[in-house]
């Protein structure tokens, strides 16, 4: 059959000498009473049989059906079904495409495998006659439900079918997705749903992993991510619920993790209606370049899904995703520096003048683990005849956290009468109450909390360190009060830039310029694309307000900018702060500078406009 020309073959390319070599083996010519055929190879314990027949959507359904619940599935027989494979394919002046076929048999011996050879002829007999018609395979099938080996028998099918034209791009890839997917998910899974849904399901897993690496290659500086929603049936009994489909694929870091309960949270933020199908969650964190790919269910007490409903989720979910991810930190090994204690020592010490002075205290971050956090607290007090002694105090007022007393000794006298008690000892909190919404650690949080502890152990206290620190939580508390009306759902992008505003002091003096420069970067945070410099002026000043990829290198007008400023910073006040692995940065520049840099400025094209 030298003369065969094959054509739109939806295969991959290995495929195709099996299909030429098989045609070969029949030396006549390809009429309508010879197709279908089948012929049977053997290797020892082996059965390959192959073969080709006109195209049906659940051909090899039908095929693989028969072979174990028809003839192969007797009581004196264990053999299992170790292969599979089909494709579809069309020759030269023949209007209806045409299908190969191939499935492997392995037997318990070789004599096993020579009876099912004497018997050959009678399973040919029952495979062409289902081949032959338009719906003896799907009225064969229909005879009763599929159990779970023949619905993956369908997916395949049906994956195949979905392949038509991405063959040579994904080759048998695609295959080997679809059974890493289907042994992670349950039988309930693969038995609940329908075969066109669970394959549709991981054909587009696969093709969004393919676009990522795609994405990733062009620019690794951005955390890209695909999002799709499909709408679908969940058999639950007798009855169907409606559910939608949420497929997420993602790049995490090394250090970096986001499983199952992070997922929940960020969905729960969304809509918290939103309820998990039980066994529908997958994931898969095999590619080497750190794709994430996860596939989950919900269903919202059984009423369904709007689109307005499914955009909202489109928008949010990735935002709150990427607040939910947790990342792996080293533990801190950070050895006591005596010097210093020693120097506290003496400073607290020389602070203590008078009888009546109150207890000054250093309070400094000390240790972390995942579940502490620790304070080294340096505490100086005059020791007066009705004050009690620190084992006393520790007995009777007894802390709800550990305390570890390291020492403690006197260091000079007041009038020569009364002593100067310094006491060195650490204090241990719960790290789980101070994690933020990103997982980070609000060490400014826990160092309150220490305070406020020892406050109710020795009363009246000197915070020695913390005076600004207690003066710029006060700021917080007001400017959180006054910007409440614009931050719902972004209380920790609000406390990010009040924190990051420099010099300290600014936070006091300007309150007015700061709320305005905030609601600018709150615009910022607002919008899909990053924004470059653009001057704002209000009251003869210029507001500048920035956002660039974390992870990405700065554009050439945002280096020229910070080239131009950088003079002239200690002379301005400014934020720089990472939200979600978006920078945001800001500047106002007071009228005095104002006039020397505008000229340079211009230079490189700012954009003017004015603030109401």
């Amino acid at each position: 059959m030298g003369g065969i020309v094959l054509k739109e073959i939806h295969a991959p390319d290995h495929f195709y000498p099996f299909i030429v070599n098989l045609l070969e083996k029949n030396d006549q010519e390809l009429s309508s009473d010879l197709i279908p055929f089948i012929i049977w190879n053997r290797n020892r314990k082996v059965l390959e049989i192959e073969g080709i027949a006109p195209y049906k959507e659940h051909l090899l359904s039908f095929i693989s059906y028969t072979l174990r619940h028809r003839l192969l599935l007797t009581p004196q027989y264990k053999r299992s079904l170790t292969a599979w494979s089909m494709c579809r394919f069309s020759v030269e002046d023949r209007k209806n495409s045409l299908c190969y076929f191939s499935i492997t048999i392995e037997m318990e011996n070789e004599e096993e495998a020579d009876q099912m050879i004497r018997i050959k002829s009678m399973i040919e007999e029952e495979l062409i006659f289902g081949l032959q018609g338009e719906k003896e395979a799907e009225e064969v099938l229909g005879f009763k439900p599929l159990g779970v080996d023949n619905r993956s028998y369908l997916i395949q099918e049906k994956i195949a079918h979905l392949m038509r034209g991405h063959s040579k791009d994904f080759g048998s890839e695609i295959m080997d997705y679809m059974r890493r997917f289907l042994v992670h998910v349950s039988s309930d899974f693969i038995e609940q749903r329908e075969p066109y849904h669970v394959s549709r399901v991981i054909f587009t897993l696969f093709i969004m992993q393919k676009l990522l690496e795609q994405k990733i290659k062009k620019n690794s500086l951005i955390r890209h991510h695909l999002m799709k929603f499909l709408k679908n049936g969940v058999q639950d009994g007798k009855n169907k619920k409606s559910v939608l489909a949420i497929l997420f694929s993602w790049m995490l870091q090394k250090n970096e993790v986001f499983d199952r309960e992070h997922f929940l949270r960020a969905l729960q933020k969304v809509d918290p209606s939103l309820h998990p199908l039980i066994h529908s969650y997958y994931e898969d964190k095999s590619s080497l370049n750190g794709i994430h790919t996860i596939y989950l269910e919900v269903e919202r007490n059984g009423m369904p899904f709007h689109e307005k409903e499914i955009q909202k989720l489109r928008m949010e979910l990735p935002v709150y995703a990427m607040a939910e991810i947790e990342k792996l930190i080293h533990p801190i090994f950070m050895p006591r520096n005596e010097e210093e204690i020693l120097k506290n020592i003496s400073v607290l010490a020389d602070e203590l003048k008078y009888v009546d002075d109150i207890p000054q205290v250093i309070i400094q971050f000390d240790q972390q683990n995942d579940q502490e956090i620790g304070f080294s607290i340096i505490l100086a007090r005059i020791v007066k005849p009705s004050v009690p002694s620190v084992e006393e105090i520790l007995s009777a007022k007894k802390s709800v956290y550990k305390i570890v007393l390291e020492r403690s000794r006197v260091v000079g006298k007041v009038r020569k009468k009364y002593p100067k008690e310094v006491l060195v000892f650490r204090l241990l909190l719960p790290a789980a109450p101070y994690l933020r919404e990103d997982h980070s650690l609000d060490i400014h949080k826990a160092r309150q909390e220490a305070y406020a502890e020892l406050l109710r152990l020795f009363q009246d206290l000197r915070d020695y360190n913390g005076g600004m620190i207690f003066k710029q939580n006060q700021a917080y508390e007001s400017f959180k009060r006054n910007v409440k009306d614009f931050v719902k759902g972004k209380e920790l992008f609000v406390e990010k830039f009040f924190y990051a505003i420099r010099p300290v002091e600014a936070l006091f003096r300007y309150k007015m310029e700061i709320h305005r420069l905030f609601l600018l970067a709150l615009d910022a945070a607002k919008r899909t694309s990053y924004s470059f410099p653009e001057m704002m002026m209000y009251n003869e000043s210029a507001f500048f307000v920035f956002t660039y990829p974390s992870l990405g290198a700065r554009s050439k007008l945002l280096e020229d900018f910070l080239r131009i400023l950088h003079p002239y910073l200690n002379k301005s006040l400014f934020f720089e702060s990472v939200f979600l692995e978006i920078t945001y940065a800001g500047y106002i520049i007071f009228p005095q500078e104002l006039g020397i840099l505008y000229p340079e400025l211009e230079k490189i094209g700012l954009k003017i406009s004015n603030l109401p």
